[in-house]
């Protein structure tokens, strides 16, 4: 069985991780960012053990090994011409200059994502972990939360829609078939380019983060109006009453 809900908010901004200064965004949320997402809404805590609920980090219990996503662009996601500036506190000194009496602070321009939604996959493989995806399923059903959801930041709030829960085979074949999430580049051995769509690839994109934040970096396909591509994928998840997808 695989969980499906819709995530969405009016900005988002998920930072390539390769930036510093001027921080671009990803044009949807990493594998990290969508276990953080995942992890706030069940009550899975970043840094320390969320007392009461578990002694695990989200990236613990959301790992590759347990756990798959899949990201599906319901829209088209624009993106900012102009950067916003964003002022960032030097929280590692005093906050105020004992001379000047002012806030040291550093402004720097953010790429934003206007008004992103995406649908999230989820599948269980490790059956040790279902009381994890039981209390994810509950509570997106239920619209609750533990942590407020956001979109890649605190300050960029996100709602979410349960969509359900649906019944699922795991398919290899060599055809070309309608994918309806981004694409790893693994996992494509054909792409069909069809009149009016608009490949994009998301380059050095995280598809998984350890707890040490050692990272695993591929380009990723998908169709920047949220249509379908076209590939001949490695293998697939045929989803009953949705379509295909790949997980990253």
């Amino acid at each position: 069985m695989v969980l499906v809900f819709d995530i969405s908010g009016r900005i988002g901004h998920f930072r390539k991780v390769w930036t510093t200064t001027s921080a671009l965004t990803y044009t949807f949320p990493t594998y990290s960012a969508t276990a953080g997402i995942l992890g706030a809404i069940i009550g899975l805590d970043n840094m320390k053990p969320c007392i009461g609920i578990t002694e695990e980090q989200y990236l613990d219990v959301f790992c590759k090994k347990d756990f798959e996503f899949a990201i599906q662009l319901k829209s088209r996601i624009r993106k900012t011409s102009n950067m916003l500036a964003v002022n960032i506190l030097d929280t590692s000194a005093t906050l105020h200059d004992s001379k000047s009496g002012k806030i040291n602070r550093t402004q720097h321009f953010m790429e934003i994502l206007v008004n992103p939604e995406y649908r999230i996959y989820v599948f269980c493989k490790n059956k040790e972990k279902k009381p994890y995806f039981d209390t994810l399923l509950d509570c997106i059903s239920k619209h609750r939360t533990v942590y407020t959801v956001n979109l890649g930041s605190a300050n960029f709030l996100a709602d979410f829609k349960f969509v359900g829960t649906f019944n699922y085979q795991k398919k290899r074949n060599n055809k070309v078939i309608p994918v309806l999430s981004v694409v790893p580049r693994s996992k494509i051995t054909k792409l069909e380019i069809y009149e009016g769509a608009e490949y994009m690839c998301e380059e050095r994109f995280v598809i998984n983060m350890s707890k040490t934040r050692e990272c695993d970096y591929e380009d990723v396909y998908y169709e920047r109006n949220g249509k379908p591509i076209y590939i001949a994928p490695t293998e697939y998840y045929e989803i009953e009453e949705v379509g295909n997808i790949v997980t990253l």
